[in-house]
């Protein structure tokens, strides 16, 4: 059964999805009746929902933790202390380097043309794409950018298709092109190749450490590791692909519930649920507002920002017994004072520097070049924030999470699941 997980995903559940997505992307939003956008919404949703369970990107990530999983636990048992699954699956190639890759050939072209250069250095980021689109020496660039936008630009900040994607809101992205434009001796290539040598030697090293049965069944796991690894990050970059046909099928339903005076503003239908939605579109096909949804759309949207200043609990329910010891900030009173942390080391090395604090996409510009980056949890979108980290300390994740993988192929240190360390961590 297993081995068919990773075929289904890519061979049926994949282009399934992405099928689905180009056929919705067909129907312009402007010109759509509000029942064809109700259609496209709902089918978009699903499509989504459907790409992760049936057969889709949960089958994918559950092989490669599975099989990082068990070359973990023959570590631990085999050489205790010595290796973790980090030394050998760093530095290896994903979407989120690709991306860098591209964003980094951008930084190249500005830094190669003088007069951009100083204007690039001498503007606060936020001004900057706007700048570009108004010069004519700055065409290439732009068109770069929008290259870049359209094939990465869909990745989303949160789960949350209520938030822009970073093609609609690309101001983190070109933050981080203006960071990267800054670190002239910022090689990715170069990273890249001495990420391969350790991985090299960590790999010859263990295989010294091993004989007979044992190195057989390192060479094993590994390879298997190896195999599988790559597709937990190429499933995960689809995830929320389908919002982007979504986002602007809803907004122009909302838009058109705004103007009959159901809705305040546009971005209020993301607060109504389905039943509500349907009946607002049955009720603005008779030309009829409904303005009692208003008020709920409003103290809904109220409720989800008082909602994010809460602190989730790490689990609900026992603990599972997979995830081994238990973080040492949590365990009893006495230790909540202390300055020792356990989480999941994640990816090998020592670092002592300054902290960036980032909570959110919001945070993005608090991002300091040479620090290391404290936050709750990170998604594809977060990425360009790893280029100007030397470490990753988060509340959330483990082996698998996406900070995980990125952070190994940037060969920075991290730990994650620290349960709580964004509360005990001062930014500076």
């Amino acid at each position: 059964m297993y081995i068919s997980f990773v075929p289904k995903w890519r061979h049926v559940a994949l282009p399934r999805y992405l099928r689905k997505v180009r056929k919705w992307r067909a129907l312009n939003p402007q010109t759509a009746s509000v029942e064809q956008l109700w259609a496209g919404i709902r089918a978009m949703s699903r499509a989504d929902a459907e790409y992760w369970y049936r057969g889709g990107a949960w089958h994918a990530f559950s092989l490669t933790r599975g099989t990082e999983s068990q070359l973990q636990k023959f570590l631990d048992e085999s050489a205790p202390g010595k290796f973790t699954t980090g030394h050998f699956l760093s530095g290896l190639k994903s979407r989120a380097f690709e991306a860098q890759i591209k964003l980094w050939s951008i930084a190249q072209m500005i830094r190669n043309e003088s007069t951009l250069l100083n204007l690039t250095v001498e503007t606060p980021p936020s001004l900057l794409l706007e700048i570009y689109r108004d010069r004519d020496d700055a065409t290439n660039i732009c068109t770069a950018i929008n290259q870049y936008l359209d094939t990465y630009g869909h990745q989303v900040f949160t789960l949350d298709f209520v938030e822009p994607s970073e093609a609609e809101n690309p101001e983190s992205l070109i933050r981080s092109l203006h960071g990267l434009i800054l670190l002239s001796d910022y090689d990715p290539h170069a990273n890249q190749r001495r990420l391969t040598e350790r991985r090299l030697d960590a790999t010859q090293l263990a295989y010294r450490s091993f004989s007979g049965t044992l190195r057989w069944k390192f060479l094993w796991r590994l390879w298997v590791a190896r195999h599988y690894y790559s597709n937990r990050e190429e499933a995960m970059f689809y995830v929320g692909f389908a919002w982007t046909v979504l986002r602007p099928l809803a907004i122009e339903l909302g838009q058109r519930l705004t103007s009959i005076g159901t809705l305040t503003n546009r971005d209020d239908v993301f607060f109504l649920n389905t039943e509500e939605l349907a009946r607002a579109i049955r009720a603005a096909i008779n030309n009829t507002a409904l303005p009692e949804y208003q008020n709920v759309a409003t103290d809904r949207r109220a409720l989800r920002e008082a909602r994010r200043q809460l602190s989730p609990p790490p689990i609900i329910g026992e603990r599972p017994s997979h995830w081994g010891k238990e973080p040492s900030s949590v365990i009893d009173g006495d230790k909540k004072n202390s300055d020792e942390f356990t989480g999941s080391a994640v990816s090998p090395g020592v670092v002592t520097a300054k902290a960036s604090l980032v909570l959110s996409p919001s945070d993005f510009k608090k991002m300091k070049p040479g620090t290391v980056l404290v936050c709750p949890t990170t998604t594809p979108a977060w990425t360009h924030l790893f280029p100007l980290a030397e470490a990753l300390v988060t509340d959330i994740g483990g082996i698998l999470a996406h900070g995980s993988i990125v952070a190994r192929e940037y060969g920075i240190p991290a730990v994650l699941g620290l349960i709580d360390i964004t509360k005990r961590v001062k930014h500076g």
